[in-house]
């Protein structure tokens, strides 16, 4: 853009424009030096105007990024423009992140040669939060979208393949046995539908902007959901050991803990190929940060995780062994993170996968 520097005309124009536009804008020199901004501008950084003129932009905001995107516009005489651009106030990180659509414009004599640049800027941060909110709830509805159609395929596949023996063996006295085993297995499948479609549900809960966090007693919590698990899985070998404190655990949590924890209980059973399923849980105080913690450990004697790069809490993570698209421990991170916590895996044995996993939960002590 040409702009004769020495018409009164257009000076006043400009003056007139920075004055009373509500967008930001900034003049600088083709060093990247503060002429003047408008009120605007002083006011998002919550600065008098008259602090601005003279300093240098990138000592205010260093930017190494931008500083290149400044420096091109200078040598091509080329405008620059993009939407949405994340910034963060270097001096004051508590302002958090913000999002800006913002444009550089050259302003260039009769020789064609760049001397002055006008920034502008739109803050769009609510935009850029809504925008990502739609491509979550996008992301979402195709998990859940993909989630029951691959499980439920499979169990209602199983369920139709067990119905079949069924029928060719009904009547036959010498199949009893293997009839029986079939029925415990539709039952199984049955179960597993069950899970899935609340497992669902409990993902639409945790998504909800506002959670109620509770004071909880952790140990009461461990000894309902070992009643309940135990219960479940009688008949088949399984041991669980406990070690929790003898003084009470008091953490801050709410109903959906009791799931997250079943469904680590339920991964320890699922991901087992040993004869006997081993099971250590394990509470005892932790801090970090300057934070006070409960750490609840559940280790297992099972097929462990070979691969410590991958992320087993992403949607749709599966190992070798699983047939599932891994919603259980997406499901655990979720309710934990929701609830200020935090939660990781290690092996059981350092070093040695093969000898089982200990998934470690983090919960802030009340």
């Amino acid at each position: 853009m040409y702009l004769d520097i020495d018409g009164q005309e257009e000076v006043d124009l400009l003056e007139s424009i920075l004055d009373n536009t509500p967008v930001l804008l900034a003049l600088m020199d083709n060093k990247f030096n503060f002429i003047r901004v408008n009120e605007a501008y002083a006011k998002a950084d919550q600065k008098p105007i008259d602090y601005f003129p003279g300093k240098n932009h990138f000592k205010l905001y260093p930017n190494n990024e931008n500083l290149r995107i400044f420096q091109r516009v200078v040598d091509s005489g080329h405008a620059y423009s993009i939407r949405g651009k994340r910034f963060e106030y270097p001096d004051h990180p508590e302002r958090g992140v913000s999002y800006w659509d913002w444009s550089l414009i050259p302003l260039t004599n009769n020789s064609e040669k760049v001397e002055k640049l006008v920034l502008t800027l739109l803050e769009v941060t609510e935009r850029e939060k809504a925008k990502k909110k739609l491509e979550e709830s996008h992301e979402r509805i195709n998990f859940y979208k993909n989630l029951l159609a691959h499980d439920m395929r499979n169990i209602l596949s199983g369920i139709s393949l067990s119905m079949e023996l069924v029928n060719k063996w009904q009547g036959d006295p010498s199949e009893t046995d293997r009839m029986n085993k079939i029925i415990h297995k539709i039952i199984t499948q049955v179960q597993k539908g069950a899970s899935l479609i609340s497992n669902v549900q409990k993902f639409s809960e945790i998504t909800k902007e506002h959670r109620k966090i509770d004071n909880i007693d952790l140990t009461r919590l461990m000894d309902h959901l070992l009643i309940q698990f135990q219960s479940r899985f009688d008949g088949e070998n399984v041991q669980i050991n406990t070690a929790f404190p003898n003084q009470p655990v008091s953490i801050k949590g709410g109903d959906l803990l009791f799931d997250a924890f079943e469904n680590l209980l339920i991964n320890a059973i699922s991901h087992n190929t040993s004869d006997i399923k081993r099971i250590w849980i394990e509470i005892s105080f932790f801090s970090e940060e300057e934070k006070d913690y409960f750490k609840v450990e559940f280790k297992d004697n099972g097929i462990g995780i070979p691969d410590k790069n991958i992320d087993i809490f992403k949607k749709g993570y599966k190992n070798i062994h699983s047939k599932g698209m891994g919603m259980g421990l997406t499901l655990v991170k979720a309710i934990i993170d929701g609830y200020g916590g935090k939660i990781w895996v290690e092996d059981r044995i350092s070093g040695d996968y093969s000898q089982g996993s200990n998934f470690i939960v983090l919960l802030e002590k009340v």
